[in-house]
């Protein structure tokens, strides 16, 4: 069987005031997040479409109805997973603006939705291009559970427990409460090392095919 490591976005840190895009946008977001950076940004938007639930219904329904040549996604996770899923659908390229640091979706490959009281992770590829404005943005990881259920002999044969990488998540996660402070407070340091930690977690995930070192 043949693995497929994808890689990291590209990234870039930009004032959104100096983003420039010449393409009609197709843009998804959340309400709160777009009333934070609206007057910073100068999109040419054509289609917009504000994302509520991971619900793979209404995803469909907007995939089905947008119109534009690049799909923009501004807000957190729920906005950027229903962008990558939307995009997929539509073959377009996909620009994430993050506007919090709570979660890596802007970094990943997939798209959570909720399916039968549950989510599944649903294969879209990475974004094309990141873009951080430090200005603008505002993990608990599972590595105990992953090593929990490998100790009770729960872990599925494809996601063993590998000590190596339980030590490489652990310095993320150091790395991760170090910052914290700084972070916390909106110093540019801080957000950047955090944004170096939710990169470095994404990747090693990448590489070992699953995301229990930081999901459980």
């Amino acid at each position: 069987m043949i693995k497929r490591v994808w890689p990291l976005p590209q990234t870039a840190y930009l004032p959104l005031t100096e983003l420039e895009e010449t393409r009609p946008v197709a843009l998804v977001t959340s309400a709160p997040a777009w009333a934070a950076v609206q007057a910073r940004l100068r999109l040419p938007v054509v289609w917009q479409y504000a994302v509520t639930a991971a619900e793979e219904a209404p995803w469909q329904a907007a995939a089905a109805a947008l119109r534009g040549e690049v799909v923009y996604a501004v807000g957190g996770g729920l906005a950027v997973d229903a962008a990558k899923y939307i995009a997929h659908r539509r073959g377009l390229p996909l620009i994430v603006l993050p506007t919090v640091l709570s979660v890596d979706a802007f970094f990943t490959w997939a798209a959570g939705v909720r399916r039968d009281g549950g989510v599944v992770y649903l294969e879209t590829g990475p974004a094309e291009r990141v873009v951080i404005d430090l200005d603008v943005l505002s993990i608990a990881t599972g590595l105990w559970d992953w090593e929990y259920a490998h100790q009770q002999g729960h872990n599925p044969p494809h996601m063993p427990f590998i000590p190596w990488v339980a030590d490489m998540a652990r310095g993320i996660l150091r790395g991760a409460l170090d910052c914290a402070e700084a972070a916390g407070r909106g110093d540019p340091d801080g957000l950047k090392h955090l944004l170096d930690g939710l990169a470095l977690e994404v990747q090693l995930c990448n590489q070992i095919g699953h995301s229990r070192p930081e999901e459980g």
